[in-house]
C-alpha cells in the first residue's frame, strides 16, 4: 500500500494500483474520510467517534465495531463485543517514525485498510471531535 497527496489536498491510499481510502483535509473545520467497500463517506469525528468518557475512539468497518484504546502513548485497537476483546493492531511513535502492528487476523478480516486511515487520523494532529 502506498500514499499520495494530492493537488487538492488529499491524501489517497493506493492498493495493487487502486484507490482504497481517501482522507479529504479541505475543510479546516473537519476531515472527510471514504474507505472503498468498508466504511462510506463521513467525517473523521464520525468513523473514529469519542466514546462519551473520552477514553477510547469506536470504529466501525464492514458493519463491526472496533475500539481504539489509547494508554501510554499506544493507540491499541480491540474487538468490540460480547467475547473477550482481542488486539487486533497496534500504533506508536517512536523518534522521527509512526509504527504500525497489525495482526494476520486483522489483515484477513479487511481491517488493513481502515486500520492505515486511522492511524494517519490519530498521529495527524487535527482535531476531529
Amino acid at each position: 500500500m502506498t500514499s499520495s497527496v494530492g493537488s487538492m489536498g488529499q491524501t489517497v491510499l493506493i492498493k495493487a494500483g487502486k484507490r482504497c481510502a481517501v482522507l479529504d483535509w479541505v475543510h479546516s473545520a473537519y476531515v472527510n474520510i471514504e474507505v472503498q467497500g468498508a466504511v462510506p463517506k463521513q467525517t473523521a469525528g464520525r468513523f473514529l467517534e469519542l466514546s462519551n468518557d473520552q477514553s477510547y475512539r469506536s470504529m466501525q468497518v464492514f458493519g463491526k465495531w472496533y475500539a481504539w484504546v489509547p494508554r501510554d502513548g499506544i493507540y491499541s485497537l480491540f474487538t468490540v463485543g460480547p467475547n473477550q476483546p482481542e488486539l487486533l493492531a497496534r500504533v506508536y511513535k517512536e523518534p522521527d517514525v509512526i509504527k504500525l502492528e497489525i495482526t494476520a487476523q486483522a489483515v484477513q478480516l479487511g481491517l488493513l485498510e481502515a486500520v492505515v486511515t486511522s492511524t494517519i487520523l490519530l498521529h495527524s494532529g487535527r482535531n476531529f471531535g
